[in-house]
């Protein structure tokens, strides 16, 4: 669980942690490193580091030997509601000075319109990222800080092992979303199939 708190002062242990420039008149968090690269922190968000397509891709070409799998939901953000995007385990990603080891990497599902306009980020830290760390917010001087990271174990979320999920499509139909060259591949399951039954039934839960 996170726990918050409201100080007036900054304490003078705090100022020697790393931090961000955040930038003013946002209507979320978003912070900007000495390089200029610019980033939103969204502690509402369960997962740790979200890239759209293009940066994920890039981040795949870096690191060819990555395995990717699967990870689905629904969400008012996606293009079709339910959605099925690509994630990776990274043992470092780094923003700025900040360095954050073994963390989950997620293609971002946002491709439309949202309270938030997530589609318009590039880049997003969910609270999966910040597990491990302390955060302070100075507003007055529009910096955020980070502790240095504690030790603890690593969760990768709810991803798919097998690199295959099944979604709804626009008739309620579920559909498969497959990886080449994973386990569902090989047995035989390919893109687009669909869920008939389990076992005999016709109810899913």
């Amino acid at each position: 669980s996170r726990r918050h708190a409201f100080h007036v002062h900054l304490p003078k242990h705090v100022r020697d942690w790393q931090s961000l420039e955040i930038l003013p008149n946002q209507s979320i968090l978003r912070v900007r490193t000495k390089d200029g690269k610019e980033a939103v922190i969204d502690t509402g968000a369960s997962r740790a580091i979200h890239l759209d397509t293009e940066n994920f891709n890039q981040w795949l070409d870096e690191y060819p030997t990555q395995a990717v799998t699967l990870y689905s939901g629904y969400s008012p953000a996606a293009r079709d509601g339910y959605f099925a995007k690509r994630c990776t385990r990274a043992e470092h990603f780094h923003l700025g000075q900040l360095d954050f080891s073994k963390v989950m990497i997620y293609e971002s599902f946002a491709e439309v319109a949202s309270p938030t306009k997530l589609y318009d980020i590039d880049l997003l830290f969910g609270l999966e990222a910040f597990g491990n760390r302390e955060i302070w917010i100075d507003g007055p001087g529009h910096r955020i800080y980070f502790s240095p990271p504690r030790q603890g174990s690593w969760s990768p979320g709810r991803v798919s092992l097998v690199r295959a999920v099944f979604i709804p499509n626009k008739k309620n139909e579920l559909v498969a979303r497959v990886l080449p060259g994973g386990a569902a591949h090989r047995a035989g399951l390919r893109e687009n199939d669909q869920l008939i039954a389990i076992g005999g039934s016709r109810k899913f839960s």
